[in-house]
C-alpha cells in the first residue's frame, strides 16, 4: 500500500454530497428505533449455544434488539424462547440457537442461503460435541453499524504485525476463497497461516485445533 503526503490524506474526496453516508445514520435515535423495528427485528440473530442449555427445562437469558428474552430448552431437544408471555420463533443449527421477533420471517435455512457450509469441516461432525467453557460480554459505546464496520472490514490484516507476517504473506487476498450468499451474507474461507514467519512463535505441535482443522488454519 503505497504512502501518501498527510494533505492528501487529510483533503475531503472529490464527489457530490449524494456520495456521502450522513452522521445522522450513527447518531439520530429515530433512525436507530426504526433499524430496531425494521432490520434488527426481522433477522434471525445468534442467541447461545445449545450446551449452555443442555438439560430440559435449562434457560438462559439472552437479549436481540433491546428486548430481553429467556432460551429454554424443551423435552424434545429442542430450544424455545420467550419475551414475557409471547412465544418467540426458535431454531437450531449446528448446535446454534438463532431467534427472530418477527413471526412472518423466512425460515432460518432460506435466511442463511447455505452461508454456514464453510463451517461443514468443523461442525459437520455429529460424534463430536461442542461445550461453551467460557463466556464473556463487552459493552461498546458506538452505535451497532460502526462496531459491525470494524470487526468485517478486509483490510484488518494491515493492522497487526502478526497478520501481516504470517497470513497476508501465505495468501494473498486475490487467492482468498469468498463466497457471496443472498440476504447480503459473504463468508471468507480460512487459509493456513505461515507462522514460521513470525519469530516470536515457537513450534505449534503442541497447541490443540477444532476437529476439521489444523493447528496452523
Amino acid at each position: 500500500m503505497p504512502s501518501r503526503p498527510y494533505r492528501d490524506r487529510d483533503r475531503p474526496p472529490n464527489l457530490s454530497v449524494e456520495n456521502y453516508v450522513d452522521g445522522q445514520v450513527y447518531r439520530d435515535e429515530a433512525v436507530f428505533q426504526d433499524e430496531l423495528d425494521r432490520v434488527l427485528g426481522k433477522v434471525w440473530h445468534f442467541a447461545c449455544h445449545a450446551s449452555e442449555i443442555p438439560e430440559p427445562g435449562d434457560r438462559r437469558s439472552v437479549q436481540h434488539a433491546l428486548q430481553p428474552l429467556v432460551v429454554q430448552r424443551g423435552v424434545d431437544g429442542g430450544a424455545t424462547c420467550m419475551a414475557g408471555t409471547r412465544a418467540i420463533r426458535t431454531e437450531i443449527k449446528h448446535g446454534l440457537v438463532f431467534v427472530n421477533l418477527d413471526d412472518n420471517a423466512v425460515s432460518l435455512d432460506a435466511f442463511l442461503a447455505n452461508s454456514l457450509e464453510i463451517f461443514d469441516d468443523v461442525f459437520g461432525d455429529p460424534a463430536v460435541e461442542y461445550e461453551v467453557f467460557h463466556f464473556h460480554r463487552g459493552t461498546v459505546n458506538a452505535n451497532w453499524k460502526a462496531w459491525q464496520e470494524t470487526i468485517v472490514d478486509l483490510y484488518h490484516e494491515f493492522m497487526h504485525i502478526v497478520l501481516r507476517t504470517t497470513q497476508m504473506t501465505a495468501a494473498p487476498m486475490a487467492a482468498r476463497d469468498m463466497r457471496v450468499y443472498p440476504n447480503g451474507h459473504l463468508a471468507i474461507g480460512g487459509l493456513k497461516a505461515d507462522y514460521n514467519n513470525y519469530k516470536a512463535y515457537g513450534a505449534r505441535d503442541y497447541t490443540a485445533a477444532f476437529p476439521g482443522l489444523t493447528v496452523n488454519d
